[in-house]
């Protein structure tokens, strides 16, 4: 049985949903794939997206032990698998996206989805937490630095370019506008996405609620009791939570 609860998937969705929209929207401008593939896809939120932007050939890889019945993509799309372990297609797709799912993944696992994901495709669209933001069942938060180099290791550039174009975008959930990183094939990137900004540490930029438990020693504390909290009484949390959204919003 999963650990990731209807709570859990309804929480991640609420905010999916809202995002999945206007980044979606910035990759087709971009990139006018035909085919996408969503690798940690959940219960299928962003493929859902994609198909409602008219995306019709759609893969979702999840391995959180989906109840099929819920997921919101034909089942005849969805695959459920280990993440944590290689995974190949004889397909490769257009565009292939990894949201918010690394970290859930153990370290040692961290080359080889970063394999499994260049497999599919010569456009990776990625976003993965950083140390001390926080969330249920992070077990690998990682600088973007340290993704890059994995991705560079597999031929791929590691972009910035589209991160500053979601900034003012309120609707998106911060951590995407934080996160969110372009990972291309150096061969196409060299012949037609040159103009996108590879990435560099010396100009990453921190989300006020994550620099604020590095800037904050009570908001160490208090993160550190959140999560506790998180990750062992999930359904408690979401009691607690809009107490938790009122004090940091007057921090």
């Amino acid at each position: 049985m999963s650990d990731y609860n209807q709570a859990y998937h309804t929480e991640i969705e609420t905010n999916a949903r809202r995002s999945a929209e206007t980044i979606i929207q910035l990759l087709i401008k971009l990139f006018n794939p035909r085919s996408v593939a969503d690798i940690g896809c959940g219960r299928g939120t962003w493929l859902a997206e994609w198909q409602r932007q008219g995306i019709s050939q759609i893969l979702g890889v999840d391995g959180g032990g989906q109840d099929v019945s819920r997921v919101l993509i034909p089942s005849r799309n969805f695959l459920e698998y280990d993440l944590n372990t290689p995974f190949n297609s004889a397909r490769r797709y257009d565009l292939v996206t990894c949201m918010e799912v690394v970290e859930h993944l153990k370290p040692a696992s961290a080359s080889t989805i970063v394999q499994s994901l260049t497999g599919l495709s010569d456009v990776i669209v990625f976003s993965a937490a950083v140390p001390q933001q926080g969330g249920f069942k992070h077990i690998n938060e990682q600088w973007p630095a340290y993704w890059a180099e994995k991705f560079e290791a597999e031929g791929y550039v590691f972009t910035d370019g589209i991160r500053w174009q979601l900034m003012p975008h309120q609707e998106v959930a911060w951590w995407y506008r934080q996160n969110l990183f372009l990972a291309i094939k150096k061969e196409l990137y060299d012949q037609k996405f040159s103009f996108l900004p590879r990435f560099s540490p010396d100009f990453y930029v921190m989300h006020e609620l994550v620099y604020k438990t590095y800037a904050s020693l009570p908001y160490r504390l208090f993160f550190t009791i959140e999560q506790f909290i998180y990750n062992h009484f999930h359904s408690f949390y979401h009691t607690i939570n809009p107490t938790i959204k009122k004090f940091l919003s007057k921090s």
